[in-house]
């Protein structure tokens, strides 16, 4: 707050009754006391200031209030956040007042807000405003109910475990669904927020409110479902994290000489329990924090195109393996499909084991090409599936070309948007990626040309 001037009333009066005369002004005083008062000005930070409620329009207190500076971008505002961050906390009066004193040109800021039973703003309704230096923003925070889950992740000697990634979903048997972006905490310890306070409710039934934790050197654990917990053990929950076994060794190529930058993967059948890394510049690779029992260990040189496939049986560290790839060999007469720049061909079961895939149908990469940039579908590599095209499951090439040509039927223009989603096979991750197909009028003529080709389907 600001004093406001206040004039005396007898001094008032005296200048009332005073003969008014012309006053002498000197200007260069003028002038500095001008440039002086502008310095000020811009001197005077940044100021955030606001009022947090929930959606009654009641005050809360001790709402932590995160601010990261930004390059305009819409970022996640948490511990990881690369750019600079600060903190603030509501009053009893639900009120908050940063100051930004960094800030020395108008720039963007995206706030967050978080208090156990609330809702956090990100992702959905995070707040991104400009600012300026000698300015003050005023910016009001609404927290909508939300289910809180907190607690320490710790090995198996009670020590905190720092670094764990978490990964918090809402899972039907047909869907999901991501419910908050969570960060690798220093300290073990961590916090969700945005579960909602019932279940989520999908076309497959009610979601459970799963959570994954995971680290590179601990056996991975999860949380059955967050809402069969009581409230009490729900904030106060205990994750310990077994060491497992570890897995290492060697990787080389047929001719024996070692493999760098080869990915090692180890999961269950059903792809659980899944661990990856990539060999060093010696081949050298190695795994922990696996589980025992039968397991599938998987190699694979996609720039050489070999790979190696073994089942183990894990009741201890296994520290001397040297996995000899061998090339690729793909079936006799395998039908080719030139699409776009790309080779694609069917997915069939012996494909499915070859190329180590999780599903039997889709349409399976085998060369993505030179040019697959240009279609804006990410970086794609010899393996990758096309699951979808539009919101239709596909099968085949044909269902792929042929749907790609329904989803763009009765457009015109010069460039076209297909929603499609392949399945991917990363060290970090094995997952579906969702992106728009960009296709040319020339792409869709090679296409009809393509489905052209196929024979016709049998009734």
């Amino acid at each position: 707050m600001f004093a406001r001037d206040r004039t005396n009333r007898l001094t008032a009066t005296l200048v009332t009754g005073l003969v008014a005369l012309p006053l002498a002004v000197d200007p260069e005083r003028t002038s500095k006391t001008g440039t002086e008062a502008q310095q000020a000005a811009v001197a005077r930070p940044a100021i955030l200031r606001g009022r947090v409620t929930n959606e009654a329009g009641e005050p809360l207190a001790d709402v932590r209030i995160l601010v990261a500076i930004t390059d305009g971008d819409r970022i996640v505002v948490d511990d990881s956040t690369p750019h600079k961050r600060r903190e603030a906390r509501s009053d009893a009066g639900g009120e908050y007042r940063l100051e930004l004193p960094e800030i020395a040109v108008r720039r963007t800021v995206s706030i967050d807000a978080m208090k156990p039973g609330y809702r956090r703003l990100v992702p959905r309704d995070v707040k991104n405003v400009e600012i300026c230096p000698g300015t003050d923003a005023d910016v009001s925070l609404v927290l909508k109910p939300g289910l809180y889950v907190s607690g320490l992740v710790v090995d198996e000697h009670g020590r905190p475990i720092p670094g764990v990634g978490i990964a918090a979903l809402a899972v039907s048997p047909q869907r999901r669904v991501v419910i908050e972006p969570t960060s690798r905490l220093p300290d073990g310890r961590f916090e969700l927020f945005n579960y909602p306070v019932k279940p989520l409710v999908f076309q497959g039934g009610v979601s459970k409110g799963i959570v994954h934790f995971l680290h590179p050197d601990y056996v991975a654990r999860d949380i059955d479902d967050v809402y069969a917990l009581a409230p009490e053990e729900r904030e106060a929950l205990r994750i310990v994290l077994g060491t497992g076994y570890k897995v290492a060794g060697t990787v080389l190529d047929a001719a024996g000489n070692p493999v760098p930058k080869a990915m090692i993967k180890v999961a269950r059948k059903d792809g659980t329990h899944r661990k990856a890394t990539l060999s060093d510049v010696n081949g050298e690779f190695a795994l922990r924090g696996l589980s025992g029992g039968l397991t599938m260990l998987s190699a694979r040189a996609t720039v050489l195109r070999q790979r190696l496939q073994m089942p183990m049986a894990l009741h201890a560290d296994r520290t001397d393996l040297e996995l000899r790839l061998k090339p690729i060999l793909l079936p006799d007469g395998l039908q080719r499909y030139d699409v776009l720049g790309m080779q694609l061909t069917d997915v069939t079961p012996e494909l499915k084991s070859t190329y180590d895939l999780l599903f039997d149908r889709g349409a399976l990469i085998l060369d993505p090409g030179k040019d697959s940039a240009r279609l804006d579908l990410g970086r794609l590599e010899e393996g990758y599936v096309f699951a979808l095209v539009g919101n239709k499951r596909i099968g085949s090439v044909r269902e792929f070309v042929d749907q790609i040509l329904a989803e763009t039927t009765g457009q015109n223009a010069e460039e076209y948007r297909v929603r499609v989603v392949y399945l991917f096979s990363r060290v970090e991750l094995e997952a579906a990626s969702t992106r728009f197909l960009k296709l040319t009028k020339d792409d869709l003529k090679q296409m009809q040309m393509v489905s052209d080709q196929f024979m016709p389907e049998t009734p």
